[in-house]
């Protein structure tokens, strides 16, 4: 290969971890969604630690071995002509040793969204009930919506009701619990405060 000063050089390519999220994960690997992409181990019982690793020769023995239905349901590997792993033909790199856990997203996203906005709903169920509740969520999401635009602030036309929670706005939510202060109790609004 020709480098930028003029020389050449012999070059041997390699590829390193492949961060992805789990769905993305599954599709990149051939695997069977809810099956783990690194190991053998079923669906039900994730945590067995003997099931063996994936890998591109096991998953080639067994795509000669076995029949696709045997395949998907026995050992969670989805095969077919056009159907391999992108990394399959290159050398020294197989994509069930090189995929890695999202792992800032996970804990970021696990702890805001999946953790302290279902547990801050829950809170305001239990302590104000349903119908208050509802009363209060539905101001906040006024609050949210009502924001003027100003530079570098995310606007949510539709408050915090929405399906997909997106990078961009997660980081503008993880703001929102502090100022609502009159709501959430003092203690549970610092710690809030602490994660943004």
């Amino acid at each position: 290969m020709r480098f930028g000063d003029g020389h050449f050089r012999r070059v041997i390519y390699g590829l390193g971890p492949y961060i992805a999220d789990y769905p993305e994960q599954s599709v990149l690997a051939c695997v069977v969604y809810n099956w783990c992409a690194k190991c053998f181990a079923f669906p039900g019982n994730l945590d067995r630690l003997n099931d063996g690793l994936r890998g591109r020769e096991a998953t080639d023995t067994l795509c000669e071995e076995f029949d696709y239905t045997m395949l998907w349901e026995e050992w969670g590997i989805i095969t077919g002509s056009d159907l391999v792993p992108f990394t399959n033909d290159y050398p020294r790199a197989d994509i069930h040793g090189l995929l890695s856990l999202d792992i800032l997203h996970q804990i970021i996203k696990g702890t805001f969204k999946d953790h302290l906005v279902t547990w801050f709903e829950q809170y305001l169920l239990q302590e104000h009930g349903k119908m208050h509740a509802k009363e209060i969520l539905a101001d906040i999401n006024r609050c949210i919506a009502a924001a003027p635009s100003f530079a570098g602030l995310c606007c949510f036309t539709k408050g915090h009701g929405f399906s997909q929670w997106t990078g961009n706005n997660l980081k503008a939510h993880e703001s929102l619990p502090s100022s609502n202060r009159g709501t959430c109790p003092s203690r549970h609004c610092s710690m809030f405060s602490r994660l943004s």
